[in-house]
């Protein structure tokens, strides 16, 4: 609990210091310094004041990474560190129990052949729905490839439900997965790609610091998701990167100079 407490303050600082940095604003100053003194509060609770307030440390969190992505993501692992309290407590005083002997379930045979099948499946869908989202066909205008993509990301997430729930497969569950959540950043790629919301919103044009940003800021969630349903701590590296790459480029679109840029970064 004592890394949740160190974790919560760091987050608290930094909040607070983006709040003063921001200060022009004053909804995001008065709500990054009370949301920093919040979790101030909350690193002073005692272990069991936390894990009773475990679900508005959740709300605090979700809070924290609209305000501000890095403590957000500070946040996101301190409220890591709080299940793993909770679970050595609960191991703790759990009454002594008789050994149990778990037995490896057999897979079938034909299931790891369908599993295969569907793995192959999964990156010829993908290598396709990249030439699809960055080729320019005449006959389809470059809304429809988006919504297509869309539709497409949506059936892959239903897939991947249904081999969750239905076929128990962990790998094709996640494959589908991330195969869902591709098409879903292929759909925004492609939209400032050809120019959807824009001409000067793309990557070339004269908004294409924001073009970038908008990209970082979806990996940034689509990786959040990912890391949520399946608890790859690869994952919150992605996220703490996307979300640097996002700030310097929302900086850069705003002509912030250089030297303040890597001095905001470093803080």
């Amino acid at each position: 609990m004592k890394d949740f407490k160190k974790l919560c303050k760091a987050a608290a600082i930094i909040e607070i210091i983006f709040g003063l940095i921001g200060h022009a604003s004053a909804i995001y100053f008065l709500a990054a310094i009370s949301l920093g003194i919040i979790l101030l509060y909350t690193a002073s609770k005692t272990e069991a004041e936390i894990l009773e307030n475990k679900s508005k440390i959740t709300i605090l969190t979700i809070i924290s990474f609209i305000i501000n992505p890095i403590a957000g993501i500070i946040m996101i692992i301190a409220c890591g560190n709080i299940n793993d309290y909770e679970k050595m407590v609960n191991s703790i005083n759990a009454p002594p129990s008789e050994k149990i002997v778990i037995k490896k379930k057999k897979v079938d045979p034909e299931i790891k052949k369908i599993d295969i099948l569907l793995k192959l499946g999964v990156g010829m869908v993908f290598v396709s729905g990249i030439l699809f989202a960055t080729t320019s066909w005449d006959f389809i205008n470059d809304l429809t490839k988006a919504i297509a993509l869309i539709v497409l990301g949506t059936l892959f997430i239903g897939l991947s439900r249904f081999s969750e729930n239905k076929l128990k497969l962990y790998y094709t569950t996640y494959m589908y997965w991330f195969l869902g959540i591709s098409f879903y950043l292929l759909t925004v790629v492609g939209m400032l790609y050809f120019g959807i919301v824009g001409n000067s919103l793309t990557y070339t044009g004269t908004c294409s610091n924001l073009a970038y940003a908008i990209t970082f800021f979806t990996v940034a969630g689509l990786a959040l998701a990912t890391y949520l349903k399946f608890s790859q701590k690869l994952y919150l590296y992605v996220i703490y990167t996307a979300v640097l790459l996002m700030f310097i480029n929302l900086l850069l679109g705003l002509n912030v100079p250089t030297v303040i840029i890597t001095l905001m970064i470093t803080i």
